[in-house]
């Protein structure tokens, strides 16, 4: 119980640093909303292309900081990430929000990128939550109708990947040049999910509640290889996988989100369950020795939010079936992390490091997907259920 404790302090100390790292560096004091790039060194790129996908999770983040003594400066970013979404990314024509802003915060790239839309409803209703702001709820209802009405197939059902800035159609559908050109994948339903379950703490609604089900029922069906424990990651319009390597930080936060979203709507809980206990298993073997999990199957790189997702999704396999092999993985994780991922010198985390051990120095400390998302939700996931387990 002693090393419970001890985890808990830890983390809780982690989650303050990271987020005094975003409140202090992360501010764009001359063109105003957030710098779009920072390096390793903590040099700051002034003319740096601002991304959506980061904007939004700074605002998802900032809103979840519960404390009585909430401090005034975490309600100013609050408030800052969440003017610069609703006035600079939205799109006042066609509705959505933009891909990405200049750095003098015009719109650049126009894309309706389903998976940013998503990171959007995210970070509204978690706003409104939180402040009880009513038109942050009516700008997270808004972007919930469009993206059911133009990204949702009625017919194969799920949900399409990426439109044009009118909602056409897209020839180039790809979330990152990393990713493939296909129509449909895991990661962009997978925080469809999230947001959707977000909404519904805000947003009691039924049919709203019946996607969360209906999104459950994809992920059963087409998502999970039940042979190896992982996720696939890339479909057709029909569902027919197109052949990836496995993504072990994708099958780990699925197999904790998707229970999440299972036990929220209080559906086919035993069969997520069972889902959730396989990913787990799928992803043990591929630590190392040092406690690091790789990015993905044929690429032995240790990213920094691997390692986060990780740790949140043994501790949930944990609480489920409480075999030690799973504690035992958090803590091989968590001290990989201190030891290795966590910047002591500059702070945050770095992005990871490369199959040789050296630090990822091309990578971002903030960036187009390098935000505070990944680590800080995870210290409160952790901080939660290690609550929940020392108090039992």
């Amino acid at each position: 119980m002693n090393e419970l404790v001890q985890l808990k302090s830890e983390i809780d100390k982690e989650c303050e640093d990271v987020l005094a790292f975003w409140l202090t560096k992360s501010i764009d004091k001359s063109h105003g909303g957030f710098i779009g790039r920072m390096d390793n060194h903590g040099v700051i790129d002034i003319t740096a292309d601002k991304g959506l996908v980061l904007n939004a999770r700074i605002l998802w983040t900032f809103a979840n900081v519960q404390s009585p003594n909430k401090a005034a400066t975490i309600s100013d970013i609050e408030k800052r990430a969440y003017d610069v979404l609703t006035n600079n990314f939205f799109d006042k024509i066609n509705g959505g929000y933009f891909w990405s802003l200049t750095y003098q915060n015009e719109p650049l790239n126009l894309r309706k990128q389903i998976y940013g839309q998503a990171f959007v409803i995210y970070a509204f209703a978690a706003y409104h939550q939180y402040t009880h702001d009513p038109e942050a709820l009516v700008n997270a209802l808004d972007l919930y109708r469009l993206m059911e009405k133009h990204a949702f197939d009625p017919i194969n059902g799920g949900y399409r990947e990426a439109f044009a800035s009118d909602w056409s159609n897209l020839e180039d559908m790809r979330l990152s040049p990393k990713d493939l050109n296909t129509p449909k994948s895991l990661n962009t339903h997978l925080h469809i999910l999230e947001a959707y379950v977000q909404l519904c703490q805000v947003w009691n609604d039924s049919g709203l509640i019946q996607k969360i089900k209906d999104l459950i029922d994809l992920f059963l069906l087409h998502f999970i290889d039940r042979e190896v424990g992982h996720v696939y990651m890339f479909f057709d319009e029909n569902w027919h996988v197109i052949p990836a390597p496995w993504s072990y930080g994708h099958d780990i936060e699925t197999s904790w989100l998707l229970y999440e979203a299972a036990e929220h709507v209080h559906y086919r809980l035993d069969e997520v369950k069972d889902v959730a206990i396989l990913l787990a298993e799928g992803v043990l073997p591929v630590l190392d020795a040092e406690g690091g999990v790789s990015y993905e199957s044929h690429l032995n790189q240790k990213h920094w939010w691997v390692q986060a997702e990780a740790m949140v999704g043994f501790m949930n396999a944990y609480q489920m079936v409480p075999h030690e092999k799973y504690l035992d993985a958090v803590y091989r994780i968590w001290d990989y992390t201190k030891k290795y991922i966590k910047d002591t010198k500059n702070g945050e985390w770095f992005w990871g490091r490369n199959e040789d051990g050296s630090i990822m120095q091309e990578e971002d400390k903030i960036g187009f997907w390098k935000c505070p998302y990944h680590n800080v939700r995870a210290c409160m996931q952790m901080s939660e259920r290690l609550k929940t387990i020392i108090n039992h």
